[in-house]
Formats: structure tokens, C-alpha cells, sequence
């Protein structure tokens, strides 16, 4: 089968292969035949569904593994620490804003070194995540929980919430 399209219009050349948009149909993978003379493009689109049929489910099975970090308030962070000494207390917030205070027994490792330091965050325990008032924790519970962290929780509100709840701080 013949295919007029050219390359960067209807066609993406990776490799020795060219993906090839079937309008309304999706893509289909093809291999450049012409460096063997044929002058043409061979269609492979039982191959590529077989080929990726399996990396889509892995995909999807690891997706669904990962589970999306639950917002909980101060108050459930005190009493998931509480009933649990295995909660892993997270402070994402910066040196600085930590020796101002903070939750005892928290480890500090700020956002800005989160990916650096990932290995220090214990994929076993529960991780409790928390920063000034919640966006810079929410934005790392989401970062573990895309890496497949299972158990990631963000106290919305962070210190802030902590603080005004009359729970105390360590300097």
C-alpha cells in the first residue's frame, strides 16, 4: 500500500520508522522501506498493536497503583500521628522557615531539593507532607504520588493551620 503523505505534514520520522496520522483512524507505524530500494511504505498495524498493547496496560496498571495524595486538615495529621509512630512528617518549607518552627519530629527536606533527595522518603511508611499553608506540600504529595508513593497525605493549611489550632511548635 502507497502513501503520499510527506514527512512533517501527515508524517513523523523516528528512526527508521515514520508514525503516520489516519485521519479520524489515529496513527499508524510504518518502516521506511526506502533505504531497501521498495520505494514504499510497509503498514504495520497489527505489529505496533501487539507491540504496545502490553506497555499500555503496564502503564495503566502502574497509574492505577499510584494513589493520588488525600488532603487532610491539621487536625487529622495530628491524629494520624497520633495513632501511627510510623508517619513519615515531611516539611517541604525552607531552612530558614523551619528554625522559625515547626512539628516535632519532622525531617526537612525543602521542595527545591525534594528530587536530589528522594531516596530519604520511605516508600513503606505514610508520608504526611506539609509547608507554610499547603501549596508547596501539595504540589510534592502529588510529585510522590505520581512516583508511586501509596500512602501520601497533604495537610492543607500546613503550619499555618498547625499553629492556629494552638498544637505546638518546636525551634
Amino acid at each position: 500500500m502507497r502513501h503520499h503523505a510527506t514527512i512533517g505534514e501527515d508524517m513523523t520520522r523516528i528512526g527508521n520508522f515514520v508514525v503516520v496520522k489516519t485521519y479520524g483512524k489515529g496513527y499508524d507505524l510504518m518502516i521506511d522501506n526506502l533505504k531497501y530500494g521498495k520505494g514504499s511504505f510497509c503498514i504495520m498495524r497489527q505489529k505496533l498493536i501487539l507491540i504496545l498493547s502490553p506497555l499500555i496496560l503496564l502503564f495503566a496498571a502502574a497509574t492505577a497503583l499510584a494513589a493520588p495524595p488525600k488532603n487532610i486538615s491539621a487536625a487529622q495529621g495530628k491524629a494520624m500521628m497520633a495513632k501511627d509512630s510510623s508517619v513519615f512528617l515531611l516539611d517541604v518549607r525552607t531552612a530558614g522557615e523551619h528554625a522559625q518552627g515547626h512539628i516535632e519530629g519532622d525531617i526537612l527536606i525543602p521542595i527545591d531539593q525534594i528530587m536530589k533527595r528522594i531516596g530519604e522518603i520511605p516508600r513503606d511508611r505514610p508520608i504526611l507532607v506539609y509547608c507554610a499553608v499547603g501549596s508547596r506540600s501539595s504540589q510534592v504529595a502529588n510529585y510522590l504520588g505520581r512516583l508511586g508513593y501509596p500512602r501520601v497525605y497533604n495537610m492543607i493549611g500546613g503550619i499555618s493551620a498547625w499553629q492556629i489550632r494552638g498544637y505546638q511548635l518546636w525551634r
